[in-house]
């Protein structure tokens, strides 16, 4: 009767893929090569780029992480072009040529147009969450000083520090996350493979002493 019982779903599950990798296992390396080199070629695209860059920072962590580091590279650039006095509209056209994610382009090519229909440039980003509270902050009080390139460019190196400290701290906690993560990988093939082998036996087992 014991024998005879349904297995689990899990039990089940694990036996197709252990069952899978026996039969097939010529075939799954193969298979997650060419996997990972579509993976890498769809993300060389630009479609591809704007998407993983759109999703990484809706990452906890990273997202944050990431915002400041544009949040910084966009003050810096667009503060340089301020403080040489090029005029606002063409600092954003060009400082939205040197940024190197989709969303932020397109934040800044939202301000240029905001701009020439008269809104002005905190009331064009000031609804966004692309930027830091400092930077929104910097624009705010440098219009309203008329002095947003020096502002812009202050905040850019206090961003710069504190980017920099928060880097060192990200790489201490993803080290030990990529081996857990392979740990888990590795430990999820060894279930498959032998936990069902375990599961029949102590079936068996329990079916022989009936």
């Amino acid at each position: 009767e014991a024998l005879n019982a349904p297995l689990p779903a899990t039990t089940e599950g694990l036996l197709a893929i252990s069952a899978f990798v026996r039969s097939y296992w010529w075939a799954v390396g193969p298979i997650l090569l060419l996997c990972a080199i579509g993976l890498f070629v769809a993300l060389r695209t630009n479609q591809g780029a704007d998407w993983m860059g759109r999703v990484m920072l809706s990452v906890p962590g990273v997202g944050g992480v990431m915002r400041s580091l544009y949040s910084a590279r966009l003050a810096r650039v667009l503060g340089v072009l301020l403080e040489a006095r090029v005029p606002l509209v063409e600092a954003l056209d060009l400082t939205e040529a040197s940024m190197g994610h989709a969303a932020y382009r397109d934040l800044l090519a939202k301000a240029q147009a905001d701009l020439v229909d008269g809104e002005s440039f905190t009331s064009s980003i000031s609804r966004t969450t692309l930027l830091t509270p400092a930077i929104i902050e910097a624009i705010r009080n440098g219009e309203a000083t008329a002095r947003l390139g020096s502002v812009l460019t202050t905040t850019a190196e206090h961003l710069d520090e504190d980017n920099a400290q928060a880097m060192r701290s990200l790489s201490t906690v993803i080290e030990p996350l990529v081996i857990v993560l392979m740990g888990i990988v590795i430990g999820f093939v060894a279930l498959s493979m032998f936990l069902p082998l375990f599961d029949l036996t102590s079936m068996a087992g329990s079916g022989g002493v009936r």
